[in-house]
């Protein structure tokens, strides 16, 4: 896959004014591992989605490795070798199982527009079209909850309320974490308010195999 000028798929949120008011929906928290840090030339290698309720119950979570079609890039960092991703589906494989799963909520991420360039790049590679989704990034939100940390990264972040991740740099362990942290951060009553309402389900597909990282 060659560079891509790919539009946005996150629409996030102002505080305050008009606009509606979505923090009740549940909260579709992505989180994923890539090769490198420039969509396009670098490729999704693991994506994970959890589903919670506004008050951090979780209905459902959902992980996959995914062949990117070149080389998985710092192993040392997220863990994933060559030998994981072969025979794992490709993006475009698992597009659709991913959309359905955002389907009706607000899509959550530490640093989301980081996610957002890759999930962009990926979904209009794999053919969809433009894609508006409701979103909210961890990083804006705790600026905007006055949270007293010395920088934003996820681990600071979630050291403050005493979160613990158990999984870091693999995109389930961070998505969960991340879903905690954002319940947290919702508690404290910043008025987001988002231009539309996310877009319904689309048809469901019958599921691609997916691929988990093998257990130690």
């Amino acid at each position: 896959m060659t560079a891509t000028s790919a539009p946005s798929m996150f629409t996030f949120p102002k505080v305050g004014g008009e606009g509606l008011d979505l923090v009740n929906r549940s909260l579709a928290v992505v989180d994923l591992e890539t090769t490198g840090f420039e969509p396009g030339p670098d490729r999704i290698v693991e994506v994970a989605v959890v589903r919670v309720d506004r008050f951090g119950a979780i209905e459902d979570r959902w992980v996959t490795l995914v062949d990117p079609g070149r080389d998985v890039g710092p192993t040392n960092i997220h863990g994933i070798t060559p030998a994981m991703v072969e025979g794992a589906p490709t993006f475009s494989e698992v597009a659709p199982e991913v959309l359905t799963r955002f389907a009706d909520a607000v899509i959550v991420a530490h640093n989301a527009p980081f996610e957002d360039g890759f999930l962009a790049t990926e979904f209009a590679g794999a053919g969809f079209g433009p894609l508006a989704l409701p979103a909210l990034c961890t990083i804006q939100l705790a600026k905007w909850a006055g949270l007293n940390v010395p920088n934003f990264r996820l681990a600071t972040c979630c050291e403050a309320f005493g979160l613990t991740n158990t999984g870091a740099h693999s995109a389930l362990g961070d998505a969960l974490v991340t879903a905690e942290l954002a319940v947290r951060l919702l508690d404290r009553g910043v008025d987001l308010r988002w231009p539309h309402e996310p877009p319904p389900a689309p048809p469901r597909q019958s599921p691609v195999p997916g691929r988990v990282r093998p257990t130690a």
